[in-house]
């Protein structure tokens, strides 16, 4: 998602919201340890299970990748798993109040001084062509589910019987039993 700039918003507000942590954090974190959201995620994961951020970002600097690094703390990937359902989840409701509440997101990258064009890092753009489909299929999904209710507000109620009706397509972020990522459905 963070190859878009809307897009990067969102996974940007989406995460702040989740992990309780300001957006310019975020940013600031994502520059320093030069993660994709994704991996960023990993690292907050690994610190809420007592790792130490400083620690993180200096494996990494010395050539470690996070999923090394998880793997060496021996994370706990079913709870990192259920974790990534849910940050998914907020993305997809996020995408989808998006397109139903555009000023509502731009008042919070005003509010949280965020401006998404600088909200790079080159992480964002290691991926492959089947992730950026399958990323703007989510987002082409939710943004469609949208424009039908455009100047109508869609309870969470009504958006979860539309997901449950057409199916969750965000992906997992936590990689499968054997280390790899797990391929987008």
């Amino acid at each position: 998602m963070a190859t878009d700039v809307t897009a990067r918003g969102i996974v940007s507000k989406s995460m702040s919201d989740f992990l309780k942590v300001g957006r310019s954090q975020l940013v600031q974190e994502r520059s320093n340890m030069k993660l994709n959201y994704g991996g960023l995620f990993l690292a907050h994961v690994l610190t809420a299970a007592g790792a130490k951020m400083e620690d993180i970002a200096a494996q990494l600097k010395a050539g470690k990748k996070i999923g090394q690094i998880a793997g060496e703390r021996t994370a706990n990937w079913k709870e990192i798993e259920a974790h990534a359902k849910k940050l998914n989840n907020k993305i997809a409701d996020n995408i989808f109040n998006h397109f139903l509440h555009n000023s509502a997101d731009q008042g919070r990258d005003l509010a949280d001084h965020y401006n998404s064009t600088k909200d790079w890092v080159k992480a964002d753009a290691d991926v492959t062509l089947r992730e950026i489909l399958a990323a703007q299929e989510t987002y082409v999904l939710w943004r469609d589910r949208a424009a039908p209710s455009q100047g109508q507000t869609m309870d969470f109620a009504h958006a979860q019987m539309a997901r449950d009706a057409f199916g969750d397509p965000a992906r997992d972020l936590a990689p499968n039993a054997s280390g790899a990522s797990n391929p987008p459905k």
